[in-house]
């Protein structure tokens, strides 16, 4: 079996370096694919050259996940 390790978001350089290779130690057999925002991609490249990442335009939010929800639709009272 191949294992895959899929990581994404928004890039962070402190935390993603050490996470990432803790990733490589514990998977060392598996392939990596990253993913982030196209504004991330000049911070990715630097600190991750020898990596390749898929970038994409980041959504518009037309909306706030929490207070666009009709009161009707709330599944908890703490909201």
């Amino acid at each position: 079996m191949k294992i895959a390790v899929c990581v994404s978001g928004i890039f962070n350089t402190g935390n993603y370096k050490f996470i990432n290779k803790r990733l490589k130690e514990k998977f060392p057999t598996a392939d990596f694919y990253y993913a982030t925002w196209e504004n991330q991609q000049e911070q990715f490249q630097k600190h991750f050259p020898s990596e390749t990442c898929t970038f994409y335009n980041e959504p518009v939010m037309e909306y706030h996940p929490y207070k666009d929800i009709p009161p009707s639709k709330f599944v908890t009272p703490y909201y």
